[in-house]
């Protein structure tokens, strides 16, 4: 692909786009029409308008896609990526190719078949962290050539560097016994408790269902099993993807760039310069925490800022052992963060908890008064249901207590989250954007500030939470900074 060319998106995105539009509008007028169905009978040919019209708001979506597609264009032009929107409302996107921190590729299903490709820019900026700034749909072939041609352009040397570092090339392919580990102690435990639940609610509910009972006959018992499948085929996605989602996964150094990919129904390939990082995250569900093993994600500006996305995906969870290996190999800027230690939060917080424990229960015992007007015979349910919470609770802050902890390292500053799993954060000084530091009266009389650290990233990984520690570690944090 050349420089300084005018070109669109492929085609196949009015097909995308539209068909995403068409797919919510079609599931919410089936739903109104089956539960509305003997209304619509009586309507008689007014049904046929209905149709009629959204037939019609159809063909405009359709035409409105065509429209947006033939007047948008994007081109590189000298040291700038410049997306033209040129519809109604007329919009110029330019972009310094410098101020890109990642290239990545991404296939849905469909755009396997039609055999294309997305193409996904974003910035260092913080005003669009949360967000991809450029989504471009290309054939794969040409989406390959636009990726390197954005990645020579933002570092020229980029070819001859590749071609000296193949020598220190540094690469991991997982293995089918890495994917099946990964998604078990991938599952969470407590999202496996509330789908078998469900499971076993749906089957008893629609096993005592007649025709008589439900609103529509059928055709509304038709859709309720639908929807019902819908809602437990989501709930059963998130405790099987782990075993599917990053199936083929490989990642590999070169030089300061590091590529990642993996996928079978959705396939990404990253490409992340490593100055970019800005924090690595080691995660363990309590399965993993039970079993010893880790999960590595990495947090950069652009990485996060797709809905679909729950994180960004960097190593599978593996032994302690082997995921310090594979850390020295491909990231050795973070190589020893596990041997180092944290700090646990001082005893005296218990105390510093006293006015929220009081608050807790003062709101249990109105909620208990108010209960008791209404339901004055569900008076041990009540309480029972109350005991419940308050002994979870307190075993989840008991938890919390005993995993929750930070550091202040020579070159890391380290933040440990989590209950019943645990969360283990090592953040580089100079990525840290700005500090806030916290503290009432309880705390400044036991000289314990808590607060929150703000980095560059998408928006759910902005900001993260310093628990209570030393003043004199804050003064610490702040003379790293």
């Amino acid at each position: 692909m050349q420089k300084n060319v005018r070109f669109r998106n492929h085609i196949s995105v009015i097909f995308e786009n539209t068909i995403r539009s068409i797919g919510v509008i079609v599931f919410i007028f089936i739903g109104n029409f089956i539960t509305s169905m003997d209304e619509m009978e009586d309507m008689g040919e007014h049904t046929t308008y209905l149709v009629l019209v959204l037939v019609g708001f159809l063909a405009v979506l359709l035409i409105w896609q065509i429209f947006v597609w033939a007047k948008t264009y994007i081109s590189i032009q000298e040291n700038t990526l410049i997306v033209e929107r040129n519809t109604l409302n007329k919009k110029r996107n330019t972009i310094g190719l410098k101020n890109i921190s990642n290239v990545n590729l991404e296939q849905n299903l469909l755009e396997m078949i039609l055999g294309t490709c997305k193409v996904k820019l974003d910035t260092n900026s913080l005003s669009t962290a949360d967000q991809t700034d450029v989504n471009i749909i290309l054939k794969k072939k040409d989406a390959e050539a636009f990726r390197q041609l954005i990645l020579h352009e933002t570092n020229p040397e980029a070819e001859a560097e590749e071609q000296a570092a193949q020598g220190e090339q540094r690469k991991f392919v997982s293995g089918m016994d890495d994917i099946v580990i990964h998604g078990l102690f991938s599952i969470n435990f407590f999202s496996l408790i509330v789908l078998v639940g469900v499971v076993a609610g749906a089957i008893g509910t629609f096993s005592e269902l007649t025709l008589e009972d439900v609103e529509g006959g059928l055709f509304g018992m038709l859709f309720s099993i639908l929807v019902s499948i819908w809602v437990l085929g989501g709930m059963l996605w998130s405790v099987v993807k782990g075993f599917v989602k990053y199936i083929d996964f490989k990642i590999e150094r070169k030089k300061d760039k590091i590529s990642l990919s993996y996928g079978l129904f959705k396939k990404v390939a990253y490409s992340i310069p490593v100055d970019k990082i800005n924090a690595v995250r080691f995660t363990q569900t309590m399965l993993a925490r039970i079993g010893k093993r880790y999960m590595v994600e990495i947090i950069n500006v652009g990485i996060d800022d797709d809905e679909n996305e729950a994180q960004f995906f960097f190593l599978p969870y593996a032994k302690k052992s082997k995921i310090e290996e594979q850390i020295r190999m491909l990231l050795p800027e973070f190589d020893g963060c596990l041997e180092l230690g944290e700090e646990k939060q001082p005893k005296s917080i218990w105390l510093i908890w006293i006015p929220k424990v009081v608050l807790y229960f003062a709101v249990m015992g109105v909620v208990f008064g108010i209960m008791m007007e209404f339901i004055p015979e569900a008076k041990l349910v009540l309480l029972a249901a109350i005991g419940i919470i308050s002994v979870l609770a307190l075993i989840s802050k008991i938890a919390a207590f005993l995993t929750i902890g930070t550091a202040v390292h020579k070159q890391f500053l380290e933040i440990v989250d989590g209950s019943i799993g645990r969360r283990i954060l090592f953040v580089k000084y100079d990525k840290i954007q700005y500090v806030t530091a916290k503290q009432n009266v309880l705390a400044k009389n036991f000289r314990v500030q808590k607060g929150e650290i703000y980095l560059l990233a998408a928006i759910k990984n902005q900001v993260h939470s310093l628990p209570y520690f030393r003043e004199e570690e804050m003064e610490r944090l702040k003379d790293s900074l």
